[in-house]
């Protein structure tokens, strides 16, 4: 249906047009979009009891609540961030192997409970087994794989597999 079909079965008091007509101005789809006056309309048709309106209305403010916590919770991390020296990613590291040889993290230190994330080392992996640290990332576990929140400084602990590889390459070179 075109729009001025529906503006003219809105004027003539069709209060589904009128509620069809409300959420064109919230969208602006077909017409010049105009958020406040779509959103009165809403309203008018609350005040009239029309149940569809009732149920957007409750959509639309669950959504903006929604939207308001993760804002709070962004603002949160941020502040974390900043707090904590750690320095922004633009990108996850790689954490892909091909024949038992790539990169992964291992370990979990300085668990963190107000953002529920902890330190982990990305290492270079030789079967499976970190050998090289490229970095430390403080992480959120996530449903698939992690949430990276910035990059930390590595450790000296990070090192000890880089030591004991080259512990054992230098025993194997004396006893071959």
């Amino acid at each position: 249906m075109s729009i001025h079909k529906l503006i003219n079965r809105a004027q003539s008091g069709d209060i589904q047009a009128r509620f069809e007509l409300s959420i064109a101005l919230i969208k602006g789809k077909g017409i010049k979009k105009d958020a406040d006056r779509g959103m009165a309309m809403i309203h008018q048709l609350i005040d009239e009891d029309y149940e569809p309106a009732m149920i957007l209305f409750e959509e639309l403010e669950d959504h903006k609540k929604a939207e308001q916590l993760k804002r709070q919770y962004e603002d949160h991390l941020d502040a974390y961030i900043r707090e904590n020296n750690l320095t922004r990613i633009k990108h996850p590291p790689s954490l892909t192997t091909l024949n038992s040889v790539g990169f992964g993290l291992r370990g979990e230190s300085k668990f963190d409970y107000s953002t529920r994330s902890h330190e982990t080392t990305h290492y270079f992996l030789v079967m499976f087994l970190p050998v090289i640290p490229t970095a430390r990332y403080r992480v959120i576990p996530a449903e698939r794989g992690y949430r990276f929140l910035g990059k930390a400084p590595l450790e000296p602990t990070d090192w000890i597999p880089l030591f004991l590889w080259s512990i054992v390459i230098f025993v194997f070179s004396i006893f071959s």
